[in-house]
């Protein structure tokens, strides 16, 4: 995994998230247990995650920017004990005297061994992470993303469009939504180079199309209205960044002039249409359109159901 100037190899990335992992044991962390991730999206934010699931646990993106009466409620919300820190984000965590923060660059860490700890037995139904969302009362609410459903989406991911060499993921979501999972785990679980966009470069289109560029970033997901105002920004987009050849459109509608003005702007580019949620996690639905494929008129649809799920079509009393 890299970020600008900074990489981890996978040997490094997991003794250091096994120093974590037996850290965070000593604070009594085990099966099930949440613990708040309290990192910007980072090689850090990548090491504590994976720290927190080596452990047992669960974990809980809060993001230091929240105002912190929203970082408060989250933490005391999901029940965590334990608030890992990093750099920058590493002020003693005062909210109550029951949450403790743990800095992954403090002596606490360094002094654990960098050997992976045997993971706790779950019985196949132990969570992945807690990520809160405003839903539609604008009051956040905690969605349980599972191992298994997660598990489900990847797998389908890596059938239906297996990595090649010279293949790089972008990790641009924030940690806050689903799509920032598979953008982590993707790369992950098959060996594939990440590129870890960090949240300055994330936030200027000039940087975030220059890093992309330099890191020779293959695939890449976005919300539709990213892409509206790259292309807008970016009418050369295909030729700025020639080797992403996989684009994935999710979090919003996708509509056909969108469609179109990508087509005409990265010719040689398929892009996908996810539908799905949080709940779900993530992708339950996929519509592809390859490079000379024909573009839809009306509605671009979400496509059928990948491998692992079903669709269920209810009316106003949740009948079939």
């Amino acid at each position: 995994m890299c970020i600008r100037d900074r990489s981890l190899t996978y040997e490094k990335l997991l003794g250091r998230a096994s120093q974590v992992a037996r850290a965070l044991r000593g604070r009594g962390v085990g099966g099930g247990t949440p613990v708040g991730l309290a990192i910007p999206r980072s090689l850090d934010s990548t090491v504590g995650l994976l720290g927190i699931l080596l452990a047992g646990g669960i974990y809980v993106p809060i993001d230091p920017t929240y105002p912190q009466q929203r970082q408060q409620w989250i933490a005391e919300d999901c029940g965590a004990q334990v608030m890992l820190t990093s750099g920058a984000n590493q002020d003693p965590v005062s909210w109550r005297s029951s949450l403790t923060g743990l800095a992954l660059d403090s002596a606490e860490v360094a002094a654990c061994a960098m050997e992976p700890l045997e993971l706790p037995s779950d019985g196949g139904e132990a969570l992945l992470c807690l990520l809160y969302t405003s839903g539609s009362t604008g009051r956040p609410k905690g969605v349980c993303v599972t191992q298994v459903g997660m598990a489900t989406r990847l797998r389908w991911g890596f059938a239906q469009y297996p990595f090649a060499p010279g293949d790089v993921v972008a990790h641009r979501s924030s940690l806050n939504f689903v799509d920032s999972v598979t953008e982590v785990f993707g790369g992950l679980l098959q060996g594939v180079p990440t590129a870890i966009i960090g949240p300055e470069d994330a936030t200027d289109l000039h940087r975030l199309v220059a890093t992309l560029a330099a890191h020779r970033v293959t695939r890449l997901t976005l919300v539709p209205s990213l892409l509206s105002t790259l292309l807008r920004v970016f009418p050369d987009l295909g030729e700025r960044l020639p080797l992403l050849s996989l684009w994935v459109s999710s979090g919003e509608t996708l509509s056909a002039a969108l469609l179109q003005r990508f087509r005409q702007a990265h010719p040689r580019a398929t892009l996908l249409n996810l539908y799905g949620s949080t709940e779900v996690s993530a992708d339950v639905t996929c519509a592809e359109f390859a490079p000379q494929t024909p573009i839809p008129k009306g509605r671009v649809p979400i496509g059928s159901a990948i491998t692992g799920a079903e669709l269920w079509v209810l009316d106003e009393q949740r009948r079939p």
